[in-house]
């Protein structure tokens, strides 16, 4: 299993640059203003304390800077936040950076009022032990908010052409696809049908209320080539 990781966040290590170019342009864009709604409804208190899970380049820390809120970004891979902690200290904007494996958190319980991740769950390798974590942080009443997709299967269909053409603004090499098909196969969401599957971890990790949102990829323009995104939201009781 460690073994995979680290394939994984070498894989992602790679592409840290070029997703940070590819968000540069997302953070005031109409798909940001959907985030932004979505995120501040869940929000019910000043200083409200944050965790983004899998902050990848800082996308949901620059979204958010003008908010009232204490966020605290974690990633398994070192590039990912040295691009990510550049690009907020650009912008102004403030957060904590760590890196941490998404499936292992090094917090108290009952630590957070709100966690987001995006893009994030279907490349873990045990996906019902991340969502166990997460419900263990979160406060009494707090939130869960997964925006994501089944990229696993929607990948394992694409050509190496299209593969080039949907991955963040910087090509991949012969070499790299090979790597990513290696972790294709390996990812046990590949081998589930999603949300569904998330919907079930969830209750069983003893989140009280689940809610899918087929229809979150339309809001934000998704066309017909595009993988669908959802958003998941879920809810520990008080």
């Amino acid at each position: 299993m460690e073994r995979q990781k680290e394939r994984i966040a070498h894989y992602w290590g790679q592409r840290s640059e070029g997703f940070r170019q590819a968000h540069q342009g997302e953070w005031d864009s109409p798909t940001a203003s959907v985030y932004r709604e979505v995120i501040s409804s869940h929000l019910s208190k000043p200083g409200a304390a944050i965790l983004d899970v899998g902050t990848g380049s800082g996308f949901f820390p620059l979204l958010l800077k003008d908010l009232d809120a204490q966020i605290t970004g974690i990633d398994l891979t070192p590039e990912m936040l040295e691009q990510a902690r550049d690009a907020v200290k650009e912008q102004g904007a403030s957060a904590r950076f760590l890196q941490m494996d998404a499936e292992h958190l090094a917090f108290d319980g009952e630590s957070f009022d709100l966690i987001l991740t995006r893009n994030l769950t279907w490349n873990l390798p045990r996906l019902g032990q991340a969502y166990r974590e997460w419900f263990r942080v979160l406060k009494p009443g707090g939130v869960l908010l997964n925006f994501d997709g089944d990229y696993v299967e929607a990948d394992r269909k694409k050509s190496p052409q299209e593969l080039d053409k949907f991955h963040a603004s910087q090509p991949i090499t012969q070499a790299m696809q090979a790597e990513y098909r290696e972790i294709l196969e390996d990812l046990a969401g590949g081998h589930h049908p999603r949300p569904q599957w998330d919907e079930q971890l969830l209750r069983e990790a003893g989140f009280s209320k689940v809610e899918v949102d087929m229809s979150f990829g339309r809001r934000l323009g998704q066309g017909p080539e595009d993988t669908p995104l959802f958003c998941i939201t879920a809810y520990k009781g008080r």
